[in-house]
Formats: structure tokens, C-alpha cells, sequence
């Protein structure tokens, strides 16, 4: 495992500010393929906190291109089932950026659906929307195990000071405390005195295998966000978390509503950074 440069990933570029002030929004959330509905859940964020910057930490983000998609795979590739059928008119993640004017970096982690010459075209994997530029964009490539997972990472400038933030998806059933060794291993690359965020769904409790790997091996600390389920169809687990180190979180909830998806987006509230 390994920090990659970017070759091929799904960029988008739109200036609005160079380096935040006051308090960082960062949220983490698996919009279940798209079927979340991410314009309603930013309009919201807005609301509860006007004027504030926010980074969003996305899983199972899709993208429908039909022009960049190949139209045939190769004979030996595995392919997913597509996912959750999406409300009509719901936009993929390159959509939304530049509906909202975020700045974006997309990771595709697997075809979505298991025929290739399927319409749309369609695959899916982890984003990082901001409202912050974001620099040092870089793909985590984790240890194989059920299916392919990439990691995403880019580096957001608040307050004069560069948190490195990265958005994962763990694989379901085994392999996790794997992949999060790997990850772990990828995390020990940077400098010791970089304030980082991982966000994302670990498929796991806040003691499960891959929590509990990457917080010892990549020396972070998990937020506490409070003991609701994060999974609508699992109501006894947390799958979705953050873990940090130099950064002071002023609060951590997890959202009431799942505005589609299958996961509640969970919120964090940087107040400072140390």
C-alpha cells in the first residue's frame, strides 16, 4: 500500500476561497451509490452553519460517463452489482461539485454493475468535496480482499494550517483489519506533526478490527460521535467514524436523517487545530 499520484481521477476545480477561518465543517458520509441525496444534505450544512467552510468525505460516490467509461471489460474482470436504484434526476458526484461550486477530487474503487456495456456506464468510489482548494491529491490503494477499495486523500488549507483529510470504505465481511493495516502503513508516510482526518465507513463498531488497527498503527485517535447506529437496516452498530490526531473536534453528531441513503452522514466541527 502506498500514496499514488493521481493519473486519470476526476477532478474539479472551482475558486472560491484560498484558506478558511473560524470553525472547519468536515462530515463523513456513504451515500449508498448516489441514492443519498447530496444536494439536499449541502443545503443543509449551509444552513446550520452559515458562512462556515466544510469538507465532505464521501463513500460510494458515483459517477455516470458514458464518453470516459470503457464499454467493455476485460474477460477475467469481476464486476459489482449496480447499485441501489437513485431517485430520478439524482446527479453524480461530478454533478454536484460543479452545481454548488466545491472544489473536488474523485476515485472511482469498481465498475458499477456487472455488465460493462450497461447504460449509463457507471462506477463508483470515494470523493472529497470542500469548499477549501484542495492540493496534494493522492489515491490510497488498499490490500485486496472482497473488492477493490482506493482510499482518497487531498489536503485542505484552514486557517494558514494543512489538514490532511481522507475519505475511506472498508470491505464488508473480512479483510478489514488488512486493509486498515495498509492504510496504516500509508498514514506513517507523512510528517508527525500533520493534522489528519479519516473519515469513512469502516463496517465495523467503534471496537472493530478496522477501527481499532488504524487507530493503534497510524496513531490516531477515534472522535467520539455518540452511540446512535450510523446504517438504517442495522440498528445496533456504528459503521461510519472519524479518527484524528492534531486536531481539537468542538463537536460530533450523527444526522437524524439519512436523506436516501442506507448511512446517516456523521458531522465534526473543528474548532482548532494544535
Amino acid at each position: 500500500t502506498r500514496f499514488r499520484n493521481v493519473t486519470g481521477v476526476q477532478t474539479c476545480a472551482l475558486p472560491i476561497s484560498q484558506s478558511g477561518s473560524g470553525p472547519l465543517i468536515i462530515a463523513t458520509w456513504n451515500v449508498d451509490a448516489g441514492r443519498g441525496d447530496l444536494p439536499r444534505f449541502i443545503t443543509g450544512l449551509r444552513q446550520d452553519h452559515p458562512g462556515a467552510d466544510f469538507v465532505l468525505l464521501v463513500q460510494e460516490a458515483y459517477r455516470s460517463d458514458d464518453l470516459s467509461l470503457p464499454d467493455a471489460c476485460d474477460a477475467h474482470a469481476a464486476a459489482t452489482r449496480r447499485g441501489s436504484r437513485r431517485a430520478a434526476g439524482a446527479m453524480d458526484i461530478v454533478d454536484v461539485s460543479e452545481r454548488f461550486g466545491l472544489f473536488a477530487v474523485y476515485a472511482p474503487s469498481m465498475r458499477n454493475g456487472r455488465r460493462c456495456d450497461d447504460r449509463p456506464r457507471e462506477d463508483r468510489g470515494n470523493a472529497v468535496l470542500s469548499t477549501l482548494p484542495l492540493s496534494n491529491v493522492a489515491v490510497v490503494e488498499l490490500p485486496f480482499s472482497q473488492q477493490r477499495r482506493a482510499a482518497v486523500a487531498a489536503t485542505v488549507n484552514h486557517a494558514g494550517t494543512p489538514i490532511r483529510v481522507f475519505a475511506i470504505h472498508l470491505d464488508t465481511v473480512f479483510g478489514k483489519r488488512r486493509q486498515a493495516s495498509g492504510f496504516a502503513r500509508a498514514l506513517q508516510q507523512l510528517p508527525a506533526a500533520t493534522a489528519v482526518m479519516v473519515g469513512g465507513d469502516f463496517n465495523g463498531g467503534t471496537a472493530g478490527a478496522g477501527v481499532t488497527q488504524l487507530a493503534t498503527e497510524g496513531e490516531l485517535i477515534a472522535l467520539d460521535c455518540g452511540t446512535e447506529p450510523t446504517h438504517t437496516e442495522f440498528p445496533r452498530i456504528r459503521l461510519d467514524h472519524f479518527l484524528a490526531r492534531g486536531l481539537r473536534v468542538a463537536s460530533c453528531v450523527t444526522q437524524r436523517d439519512a436523506f436516501g441513503s442506507d448511512h446517516r452522514p456523521v458531522v465534526a466541527v473543528v474548532s482548532e487545530l494544535f
